[in-house]
């Protein structure tokens, strides 16, 4: 599960995708589906974005959260990896966008202890 920030200006995602790649020179194309609304965001990237320095083994890219979910809803989205030139399914999975941190307003209870004096 991806987990990101809707506040951040960087963050990485890590995927699996060279396991299931069957092109030489692939484009990775991101599709994120929000459960509640239904709106879609996508994102391209190349083997040349990765920055991941075990790639056969699992692949990270840079991506600003930010500008790339600016005016989305915070939530549950589903996402889904195609490989572009042979229309291959490579990775899906889900994925939480977080939003503005709630700020909790409380109070300090005041306690009061009374003693039992009997014998």
């Amino acid at each position: 599960m991806l987990n990101l920030n809707l506040n951040a200006s960087e963050e990485n995602i890590v995927v699996t995708l060279t396991e299931k790649n069957t092109s030489s020179d692939p484009i990775y194309h991101f599709v994120f589906k929000s459960v509640s609304t239904n709106n879609e965001v996508t994102k391209d990237f190349t083997p040349a974005d990765d920055l991941s320095a075990f790639p056969n083994r699992f692949n990270e890219f840079a991506i600003n959260t930010s500008s790339l979910f600016s005016g989305q809803t915070p939530g549950q989205w589903q996402y889904k990896v195609i490989e572009t030139n042979t229309n291959t399914l490579l990775e899906q999975g889900k994925m939480i966008l977080n939003g503005t941190p709630l700020s909790t307003i409380g109070y300090q209870p005041t306690v009061n202890y009374q003693g039992y004096g009997g014998n």
